[in-house]
């Protein structure tokens, strides 16, 4: 069930069908830990991923339709290799208000992360982006980065990093001020707790600005609590804010989300 700006009383009626959390640590914590035999050769490291789809409708005094669909495929780094993984999700949803739908969410993002180690601390990260949001009035955000991050904390139970990035955003969001290409930089910190050996707590903060573009930024924030249900399968909470400083002047800034539903791992 999405959250997206809306009451509280229409969650009760909205039906879950499958959620699929999104995350390059969180879905790196999943991978189950292998033991070699002494003496055998290491097995190749595979592609793996996730995959999962949502839709809530409510009809009666108010009409609602939310359909998301989200998912991740990944390559952990082999060695001193690279390790690669591309996210993307798609949010819709619409309100019928008088005899029309109005559309309260309509937002895309896809990321890539390709991932180096460097030392057994250090390690280095390319990263482009995409997002769209119409509700922001975001027509499209593209960022080019690349950072260098820190392994302060790399235990079965916590992981903490810490990566500082560099590079630009071109983006349009019909503010002219803000609009166009320009160099940024900023910090990503993620973490993840292993509870027990069913749950899992997921965090990633980000905070990016771009130079000559005023008082823009984005602040990003997501924190999530999964448990393995059976096999594949697990239950997945999560509750993330997108925050853009600067948008069209009607436009809301911050994108709040919170979702609870299913993440089937392949």
């Amino acid at each position: 069930m999405i959250v997206s700006r809306l009451r509280p009383a229409t969650l009760a009626t909205c039906v879950v069908a499958l959620l699929c959390s999104v995350g390059t640590g969180q879905a790196l914590a999943q991978v189950p830990d292998q033991t070699q035999a002494p003496g055998a050769a290491p097995e190749p490291v595979k592609w793996r991923g996730m995959v999962g789809f949502s839709a809530a409708v409510q009809s009666g005094v108010t009409d609602q339709r939310t359909v998301t669909v989200n998912g991740e495929v990944f390559k952990p780094s082999e060695g001193k290799g690279w390790g690669y993984s591309l996210q993307g999700d798609d949010l819709y949803s619409s309100v019928k208000i008088g005899p029309d739908f109005q559309t309260v969410a309509n937002a895309q993002t896809l990321r890539f992360t390709a991932e180096r180690e460097l030392t057994d601390i250090l390690y280095f990260v390319v990263r482009p982006a995409y997002k769209r949001n119409t509700i922001q009035a975001v027509d499209y955000r593209l960022e080019g980065l690349v950072g260098v991050g820190a392994e302060l904390s790399r235990s079965k139970r916590a992981q903490f990093d810490v990566l500082g990035v560099t590079g630009f955003i071109s983006q349009e969001k019909n503010v002219e001020e803000v609009d166009g290409t320009h160099p940024a930089a900023g910090i990503v910190q993620t973490a993840q707790i292993a509870l027990n050996k069913v749950w899992r707590l997921s965090e990633m903060g980000l905070y990016l600005r771009p130079f000559g573009a005023g008082e823009d930024y984005r602040l990003q924030f997501q924190v999530g609590l999964t448990g393995q249900i059976v096999g594949p399968l697990s239950l997945n909470t999560s509750f993330s804010v997108d925050r853009e400083n600067v948008v069209l002047g009607t436009s809301a800034n911050a994108d709040r989300r919170f979702s609870v539903g299913v993440q089937l791992a392949f």
